[in-house]
């Protein structure tokens, strides 16, 4: 179970940024959530001081832009589709 509180980052992930994080560029201790039939998905950044072991939930939705987080409270940042490349921020 992810707790609001550790979550620092919640991006909008189209078919594209899903696929690579989903494939080859996805980190081997991420939690992946997710259908073959479920092209876009939410990436939730996860704050290394609550959970040191899991970088990133990924979670497959049909509607990405519908869910419920924001950016009030807990120190997150809003909910964006603005993407850059995480999987070469974490092996860097």
């Amino acid at each position: 179970m992810l707790p609001v509180t550790a979550i620092t980052e919640v991006v909008t992930l189209d078919e594209k940024q899903t696929t690579r994080l989903r494939g080859p560029r996805a980190d081997p201790a991420a939690r992946l959530y997710s259908r073959p039939y479920l092209k876009r998905s939410v990436y939730l950044a996860v704050d290394p001081a609550t959970d040191p072991t899991v970088p990133y939930w990924l979670i497959g939705t049909r509607h990405p832009r519908s869910w419920p987080l924001s950016s009030k409270g807990a120190g997150r940042k809003p909910v964006t589709n603005q993407w850059h490349d995480y999987a070469d921020e974490a092996s860097g």
